[in-house]
């Protein structure tokens, strides 16, 4: 009876949390919308001919927090947030989202983002989101040791060219054209988690064109242009790709060839009318058939190219695509939305494909900052910014930043996936997932208790520094939400602490129960 007792008063607790959370965004519209930029005033002329106004803009508090995860994967310190909603800076907001991208955690973030992208995954013990990493299950095989230190290679490949913001276009040219041994062309890799032609084909179409082509492999796709032929041409680019691996010495060993063609001296001919000449000229038999693909980027594939891009990152930031799901962009209907499309991938062109004046532009844009909740239909007019979830199997990364201790972090995770965000309360490809998961997975049970028994954690240092209960509660609060508790949800925590269950417990172990309790509210585990 104790017990059950003792759920019912977290589970309110957790409910008047989610409630209040709801009332900062629900049911507040901004009828003096002001554009920031042209991504806002396109969206405007949208919602006015909808006769739909938009969301509030979110507080400074909760877009600190959306802007540090969105571009560095890491929830903002306490001392952070405080500053940031200090500052009466009118610019702080856009001075904050250069700090972010001069960040040293942007670069090694978005080489899992663009990992994830490529649908590089390790088959065994790799977390499934970007936010955060887990260690390893030791690997049952040296196919399953190759594929997992190849990954490794190509992430740290991915978190160079970030770090020297190399242009995506160049990115991807490297990624074509990879060839050679993978310690020292790192892009190798991706070539040992997709070593068939259909599988490099596959995410090559979804990156260049945002396209799946699988339908298109027996018959002409329903919905788009696609038709057998163009899936083979770009198939055929990858099909003379010899990939060795072996182990010697105990050390992996990977390395990629081009087969060379030259049985009588004949050339291959690629046909397709999407690809155009690029793919219809001869192939000579001695070449890399992967130059056809990107010398089509360079000249007619360029405009495809940006659009794909644009449609990834928008869906990395709002939550779902201009065009959604992202791997259906179908150039002869763009959408709702195609003039906006169409501006930013020229803007994408002409700043020669430069990321982080993409991500810049996009942040910087009141849509970003609009308030709002649950997914509906009507939020592709992208009038409120939908309620992304994180995958809930990176609480514990999350909770090892909130207890900021500097135990090494370890924790496996033995489901392996291919998608950025699972089904189980995540979103990838467009679809729209409605609940998280509110218990921490198993595997992770052990993590846990290491992080909230660590001597040096967050809470250890404010007990030690003789803080009250109020100063605690408040700096636990933000290190989780970046906000302040409200004055109902401190009465809430009060009642329960005075139960039989809480009240013989020493305060430092009240405090863990509080500190775990934000960790396990869904507001924890979004975007905000």
């Amino acid at each position: 009876m104790r017990f059950l007792t003792r759920f019912l008063q977290i589970s309110v607790f957790v409910v008047l949390l989610h409630a209040s959370r709801l009332a900062l965004c629900e049911g507040q519209t901004d009828s003096n919308f002001k554009p920031n930029n042209f991504i806002d005033s396109q969206l405007a002329i949208l919602w006015n001919s909808h006769r739909v106004e938009p969301a509030s803009v979110v507080t400074d508090a909760q877009f600190l927090r959306r802007a540090s995860l969105h571009l560095t994967g890491r929830i903002p310190q306490p001392e952070e947030v405080r500053r940031f909603v200090r500052s009466q800076d009118p610019r702080k907001r856009e001075k904050k989202i250069d700090e972010l991208l001069a960040s040293p955690h942007y670069a090694p973030y978005w080489a899992r983002v663009w990992r994830h992208w490529l649908n590089a995954e390790p088959q065994f013990g790799q977390a499934c989101c970007a936010i955060g990493e887990f260690s390893r299950a030791e690997p049952k095989n040296d196919q399953e040791r190759i594929r997992g230190w190849a990954v490794e290679q190509l992430e740290a490949g991915l978190r160079c060219a970030h770090r020297e913001n190399e242009p995506l276009d160049q990115l991807v040219k490297s990624l074509l054209l990879a060839k050679g041994d993978v310690r020292d062309i790192p892009e190798v890799g991706f070539y040992t988690v997709h070593d068939t032609p259909v599988d490099a084909s596959s995410v090559m179409a979804e990156m260049l064109l945002g396209a799946d082509l699988s339908c298109a492999r027996c018959h002409k796709h329903p919905n788009g242009r696609w038709d057998t032929p163009d899936y083979l041409a770009l198939e055929s680019c990858f099909d003379r790709l010899q990939l060795t691996n072996t182990i010697n010495g105990g050390m992996p060993r990977i390395n990629l060839a081009i087969e060379m063609r030259t049985v009588d001296g004949e050339d291959i001919e690629v046909s397709s009318k999407y690809f155009g000449n690029a793919f219809s000229k001869a192939v000579r038999k001695d070449s890399d058939p992967r130059a056809a693909i990107v010398d089509w980027l360079s000249g007619p594939g360029k405009r495809h190219f940006a659009r794909s891009m644009v449609n990834h990152y928008w869906h990395h930031l709002f939550g779902y695509g201009l065009i959604d799901p992202i791997y259906r962009i179908d150039e002869s209907d763009l959408g709702q939305h195609a003039e906006l499309l169409e501006r930013l991938s020229q803007q994408l062109i002409d700043d020669k494909f430069d990321a982080k004046k993409l991500l810049r532009r996009l942040c910087n844009s009141r849509a970003y900052q609009l308030g709002g909740e649950q997914w509906t239909q009507e939020t592709k007019l992208l009038f409120n910014s939908h309620r992304q979830r994180i995958c809930h199997q990176t609480r514990p990364w999350l909770l090892y930043q909130a207890f900021d201790t500097q135990a090494p972090f370890e924790a496996t995770y033995k489901r392996s996936t291919h998608a950025l965000h699972s089904s189980d309360g995540c979103t990838r490809h467009g679809h729209h997932a409605t609940e998280t998961p509110s218990a921490t997975p198993m595997p992770f049970a052990d993590a846990i208790y290491k992080l909230v028994s660590a001597k040096d954690n967050r809470l250890h240092r404010l007990l030690e520094a003789g803080k009250s209960d109020e100063e605690i509660l408040e700096h636990l609060a933000l290190a989780t939400l970046a906000r302040p508790l409200s004055d109902e949800e401190k009465a809430q925590l009060k009642s329960i602490a005075k139960t039989d269950a809480w009240s013989k417990l020493p305060r430092k172990q009240k405090f863990e129960r509080i500190f775990l309790l934000l960790g396990h509210h869904a507001e924890f585990l979004s975007f905000y």
